[in-house]
This record gives C-alpha cells, sequence and structure tokens, in this order.
C-alpha cells in the first residue's frame, strides 16, 4: 500500500482512503501516549470521561496507523488545530478527518479536502427528521427511516467536515454487538477504499496489550 501511495503521488493521481475500526469494550486509557503531539496529549487529557477520552486516543492511534500505511511517519509530521477544532497537518498536502460514535472510530485520509462522519443509527434521529429531510419518509418502516435519518445527518456532519464539499457517499457497517452505523464521506474523489482496522493494530502503536 505504500508503494501505491507513492506512485499516486508521482502521477498526480487522486487518492482517497478510509479507515475504521471497532473498539468494543476496549479501553485506551491506559495506552502510553509518550508519541502523541504534544498539542494533541494536552487535547485528549482534557476530557475527564473515560469513554471520551479513550475514543480520542484510539481515533489518533486509527490516524497514525492510517498515516504509516501510507507511507508517512507520523513522528516526523507536524499536527495543529484551527480555533474551530478541526485538525491538520502543517506544510503537508495531505488532508484528514476523524470520526467515532458508539464502538466505532473512522479516520479517512486523501489529498483532497475530505470529511468523513460516522453514527449509530439510533431513535434519537426519528426527532430530527424534519430538520434533515422534507422528503416524506411515511413509507418507510421504523428501521428504514433510522437508517435514512442516519444516512443523512452523517452526510451534512462529513460535508461540514469538509468545508461544504457537495460530493459525498456513505457506507453501513456493524460492529460486533450487531448494531448499525453509517459512515459518510464529502471529498472530492469518489473512488474511496474503506479498510477494516483490527483494534489490536492500534494497540501495537504503543506497545500496548490490551
Amino acid at each position: 500500500q505504500k508503494i501505491v501511495f507513492l506512485l499516486l503521488l508521482y502521477y498526480n493521481i487522486k487518492m482517497l482512503n478510509i479507515y475504521y475500526s471497532d473498539i468494543s469494550g476496549v479501553d485506551f486509557n491506559k495506552s502510553k501516549l509518550d508519541d502523541f503531539p504534544i498539542n494533541r496529549r494536552e487535547y485528549v487529557n482534557s476530557f475527564s470521561n473515560d469513554k471520551s477520552r479513550s475514543d480520542r486516543i484510539a481515533v489518533w492511534l486509527l490516524l497514525n496507523y492510517a498515516l504509516e500505511n501510507n507511507g508517512l511517519d507520523d513522528k516526523k509530521l507536524t499536527f495543529e488545530i484551527t480555533s474551530s477544532g478541526k485538525w491538520f497537518l502543517a506544510g503537508k498536502e495531505l488532508e484528514f478527518s476523524l470520526s467515532h460514535s458508539g464502538n466505532i472510530i473512522a479516520v479517512a485520509i486523501s489529498d483532497a479536502i475530505v470529511g468523513v462522519d460516522v453514527e449509530m443509527c439510533a431513535e434519537k434521529l426519528l426527532k430530527l427528521e424534519k430538520k434533515l429531510t422534507s422528503t416524506d419518509l411515511s413509507n418507510l418502516d421504523k428501521s428504514q427511516k433510522i437508517y435514512k435519518l442516519t444516512e443523512l445527518w452523517t452526510k451534512k456532519e462529513a460535508i461540514f467536515k469538509s468545508g461544504n464539499t457537495n460530493k459525498c457517499f456513505s457506507s453501513s457497517i456493524k460492529d460486533k454487538n450487531g448494531a448499525n452505523y453509517i459512515i459518510s464521506v464529502a471529498s472530492n474523489q469518489t473512488n474511496g477504499e474503506f479498510y477494516k482496522v483490527n483494534y489490536k493494530n492500534l494497540c501495537l502503536l504503543t506497545g500496548d496489550i490490551l
């Protein structure tokens, strides 16, 4: 995959890769954060809720995994954050976006502007039907309606994260407990590749055995 990435750069071919991982029941709070950028370390440590902190550690590890699999050493990169809370790579023509929901974390990387959002299909989105769409969904049963609203929500969030890129696509996945999720990606690239990553590969990045 590293060779493919270098060839894409050489021939100026656009790239979009989406990585996701099921971290059900895994606590990353004891992970060693020595290799994290100081600003990211401070960011994750600002969360007092164990689940919130663990998710943010895990999604950053997934980003590191994604970068390494595309021939980049995260330890040699400079990560910065905007006033609106968006992380980016300084001095690199590479974009990334992070998201997490429930037991699923997701990262999208591209050489074009990109936004990713993952959301677990849940009844709470039924309350947002009128805000998400003007289309009549009465012909759908409850589970179908939740699925559709989750797709609309994640697309809206992904587009916002991308800076209002008008192209967006979605994929559905399940966690190991059978819960349904939608991952939506907004980018000028529409030929993205999805990669499922075992959480154990994330633990190896910090030398942890969870």
